[in-house]
């Protein structure tokens, strides 16, 4: 929750007899140091804070014991990196790439294809069967996200349909005869 702001509201009941009410801010049990006034307190935190709160008004002191809540900020979570396993980002229509993500301290992942989420796709590892340009974030375990990786690019080739063979004559021939065999539906042939 690194730099994230949190907003914190006083709720109870009301004190309709209290006149001039002013809330103190403070960060230390000490209550020393110059306070945030205000019913509310906006902050971005980089670390794990404990605030404390007093409520003064005309006539009235309540300094003691103040009100605490503490804030838990976790560690950030590192943009992931992406790897294909075998090095490969290309394949042919039905195998797929292997990527491999990492960020350290990340508990789940979430993958996008084209910016489009790949739905059920959580863990570190995901297999592309379609092309396209996959980011991936990372989430620790108390579900604080990373930034979106850099895209890795994959490219599956589509399998041309089978090609059909067609001879110019007989199949069965005598030694040292030819036959002629045409293949249709291609640009190339091996």
């Amino acid at each position: 929750l690194d730099g994230w702001n949190f907003k914190f509201f006083l709720e109870g009941t009301t004190i309709s007899s209290l006149t001039n009410p002013v809330y103190k801010w403070y960060t230390n049990p000490n209550l020393t140091g110059t306070p945030y006034i205000g019913s509310d307190y906006t902050i971005a935190l980089t670390n794990t804070t404990t605030f404390y709160v007093t409520l003064e008004a005309d006539g009235y002191c309540f300094t003691t014991p103040a009100a605490s809540i503490t804030v838990v900020v976790s560690p950030p979570v590192l943009i992931p990196s992406i790897i294909s396993l075998n090095g490969a980002t290309t394949a042919c229509e039905g195998e797929f790439v292997t990527l491999v993500a990492n960020s350290p301290g990340a508990v789940s992942y979430q993958w996008y294809k084209d910016s489009v989420l790949v739905p059920n796709a959580t863990t570190s590892t995901f297999n592309a069967t379609l092309s396209g340009n996959y980011t991936v974030i990372a989430y620790n375990a108390t579900n604080c996200a990373s930034s979106q990786s850099a895209p890795i690019s994959v490219t599956i080739y589509s399998v041309p349909a089978m090609p059909q063979i067609t001879p110019s004559g007989n199949l069965i021939i005598c030694e040292g005869e030819f036959v002629n065999l045409t293949a249709s539906l291609g640009s190339s042939y091996q």
